[in-house]
C-alpha cells in the first residue's frame, strides 16, 4: 500500500507539474484525467466504439449512388463563385465521359460566346442543363447529349461568324440537330463524315443558314436511322445526290430555297416512308420522275419554283394520300393528265404559272375535298368547265391571266365556301350568274377585271374589282341604240342610192 501511496504521488507530482508548464488546469480537469488513469478499460471500450462508428460511415458513403460527383460529396464549390450547391439527393448530376465533354464545349465555342461555358456551366448535363442542350443518361451509367437545338429562343442565339466544328462528330449518342440562322458571315459547309452519327442520328435540321455553303455530301445516305432532313433556306448548291434514296427510314425531305441544279433523282421513288417532298424555289431542271409515283406514302409533294420541263407524269395518280401537289412556275406543258382524278384526297392543287396551253379537262367533280385550285398565267383555253361547282370545300378558285372564253358556269354560284375567286384577264362575255349576296359575301376577293364582254345583272359592292364591266342593260341599251342607228342609215343609203341612179338615167337621156 506504501508503494501505492508513492506511485500515486508521484504520478499527481507529475501531472501537477505538467499542468504548471503549461498553465493551471482547473481540478474538475484534473480529476477527469486521473479518472481516466485509473479505469484504462472503460478507456479501451470508448475507442472501440468510436473506431465501429467509423466503419459504419465509411460503408454508408460507400453505398451512395456512383453518379454524385466527388465535388458535391466533399461541398466544394468552383473558386470565386458564389452559387448554392444543392442537396445531392435533390439534383442528380452524373457524370460525362471527358472527351464527349471536350467535344461539346468546342461545338459550343463554334457556335456562340454569349457565355463563358467551360467556366460557368461546367456540367452541361446537370439538373440545370444548358438551354438548347439535352441529355440522356444511359445504360452506361454517364449522361451523353442526345439534342443540340441553337438559333431560336428559348434556346441559344448565334454569333455571326458561327461555324461547324467537327468535334460534333464526337457526340456518338446525339439524336437530333437542329440549328437555325446560324450560319450568317462565315461561310461553312455540312461538316464532312457526318455518317460516323449513322448509329445514332435521327433529324438533321439546318435551316435559315445562308452562309452554309457547298453540295449536300452524298454519305448522308448513310444515315440509316434518319426520319427528317430539313435543309431549306440556306446556300446549298450542286446536285441532290441519288443516295437520299437510301434513307429507309425518312419521312420527311425539305431541301426548298437552296440552288441546287441538275434531275430530281428518280431514287427518291424508292423511299416508301416518304410523307413530305419539298423542292420548292431551286434550279432543278428536266423532267418530273415517274417513278415518283411509287412513293406511295407522299402527303405533301412541292416541286413548285423550278425549270422542270414535260408533262407532268401520269404516275402521280397513284399516290392516294396525296393532300398538297404544287407544281407552279416551271415549264410545264401539255394537257393536265386524267389520272389526277384518282387523287381523291387532294385539298391543295397548285399548278399556275406554266406554259401549258390547253384546255382545262372536265374532272373536277371527283375531287371533292380540294380546298385551292390555283390554275393561273397557264394559257389555258376554251370556257370554264361547269364540275368547278361542285367542290363543296373550294375556298379558293385562281383562272385568272389565262385565254378561257365564253360565259361563267352559274354552277359556281353554289360554291358556298368560297372565299377567294379571280376570273379577272380572260376573254370571257355575257352576265356574271352571281347574286347580291354573293357579290357581297366575297368583296373584294372577287375580281373580274380585264373580261371586256362580260355584263353585270345587278348592282355591285364598290369593293368588287370590276372595273370596265358595265350593267347588262345598259349594253342592251346601246346595242338598240346601234341597231335603230343602222337602220336609218341604212334608209338613207338606199335614198341616196337611188337618187344617184335617177340622175345617171338622166344623163343618159340628154346625151342622147
Amino acid at each position: 500500500m506504501a508503494g501505492s501511496s508513492r506511485v500515486g504521488a508521484r504520478s499527481g507530482r507529475a501531472v501537477m507539474t505538467s499542468s504548471s508548464r503549461d498553465g493551471a488546469r482547473s481540478p474538475s480537469r484534473t480529476r477527469m484525467i486521473m479518472a481516466s488513469r485509473e479505469n484504462p478499460k472503460r478507456h479501451r471500450l470508448h475507442d472501440n466504439v468510436a473506431k465501429m462508428a467509423m466503419v459504419v460511415v465509411l460503408l454508408l458513403l460507400a453505398s451512395l449512388p456512383r453518379t454524385i460527383s466527388s465535388e458535391r460529396i466533399h461541398g466544394r464549390a468552383e473558386e470565386g463563385s458564389s452559387h448554392i450547391v444543392h442537396s445531392d439527393y435533390e439534383q442528380p448530376d452524373p457524370f460525362m465521359d471527358p472527351n464527349e465533354l471536350e467535344s461539346l464545349f468546342r461545338v459550343m465555342e463554334a457556335l456562340t460566346m454569349e457565355i463563358e461555358w467551360r467556366r460557368h456551366y461546367p456540367h452541361p448535363c446537370s439538373s440545370t442543363p444548358w438551354p438548347g442542350i439535352h441529355c440522356e443518361q444511359q445504360d452506361d451509367g454517364l449522361s451523353h447529349v442526345t439534342r443540340i437545338d441553337f438559333g431560336s429562343l428559348p434556346n441559344s442565339t448565334c454569333k455571326r461568324n458561327a461555324t461547324m466544328d467537327p468535334s460534333l462528330l464526337q457526340l456518338k449518342s446525339l439524336r437530333g440537330l437542329f440549328i437555325l440562322n446560324c450560319f450568317v458571315d462565315s461561310k461553312t459547309t455540312i461538316v464532312p463524315g457526318i455518317s460516323k452519327l449513322a448509329s445514332s442520328l435521327q433529324m438533321l435540321s439546318l435551316r435559315g443558314n445562308p452562309s452554309l455553303v457547298g453540295e449536300i455530301p452524298s454519305e448522308i445516305g448513310r444515315l440509316s436511322k434518319l426520319e427528317v432532313l430539313s435543309l431549306s433556306q440556306n446556300g446549298l448548291s450542286g446536285q441532290i445526290p441519288k443516295e437520299l434514296g437510301d434513307l429507309a427510314k425518312v419521312e420527311h425531305i425539305d431541301l426548298s430555297y437552296n440552288a441546287l441544279s441538275g434531275a430530281i433523282p428518280g431514287e427518291l421513288g424508292a423511299i416508301k416512308s416518304l410523307s413530305i417532298l419539298d423542292l420548292n424555289g431551286n434550279l432543278l431542271s428536266g423532267h418530273i420522275p415517274s417513278s415518283i409515283g411509287e412513293a406511295s406514302q407522299l402527303q405533301k409533294m412541292d416541286l413548285s419554283g423550278n425549270r422542270l420541263t414535260g408533262r407532268i407524269p401520269s404516275s402521280l395518280g397513284s399516290l392516294a394520300g396525296l393532300k398538297f401537289l404544287a407544281l407552279s412556275d416551271n415549264e410545264l406543258t401539255g394537257e393536265l393528265p386524267q389520272s389526277l382524278a384518282n387523287l381523291v384526297g387532294i385539298e391543295y392543287l397548285i399548278l399556275h404559272g406554266n406554259p401549258m396551253r390547253v384546255e382545262l379537262p372536265d374532272f373536277w367533280s371527283k375531287l371533292t375535298n380540294l380546298s385551292e385550285l390555283s390554275l393561273s398565267s397557264s394559257g389555258y383555253f376554251g370556257s370554264i368547265p361547269a364540275s368547278l361547282g361542285d367542290l363543296i370545300y373550294l375556298s379558293e378558285l385562281s383562272l385568272e391571266d389565262n385565254l378561257l372564253n365564253g360565259s361563267i358556269p352559274s354552277s359556281i354560284a353554289r360554291l358556298s365556301n368560297i372565299y377567294h375567286l379571280n376570273l379577272s384577264n380572260n376573254l370571257l362575255s355575257g352576265p356574271v350568274p352571281f347574286q347580291r349576296d354573293f357579290l357581297y359575301r366575297l368583296g373584294e376577293n372577287l375580281d373580274l377585271r380585264g373580261n371586256v364582254d362580260l355584263c353585270l345583272t345587278v348592282d355591285v359592292p364598290r369593293n368588287v374589282s370590276t372595273k370596265n364591266l358595265s350593267s347588262c342593260s345598259s349594253q342592251g341599251s346601246s346595242l338598240s341604240s346601234s341597231s335603230n342607228s343602222g337602220a336609218a342609215n341604212s334608209g338613207l343609203l338606199s335614198r341616196q342610192r337611188s337618187l344617184l341612179l335617177f340622175l345617171l338615167v338622166l344623163l343618159l337621156a340628154l346625151l342622147d
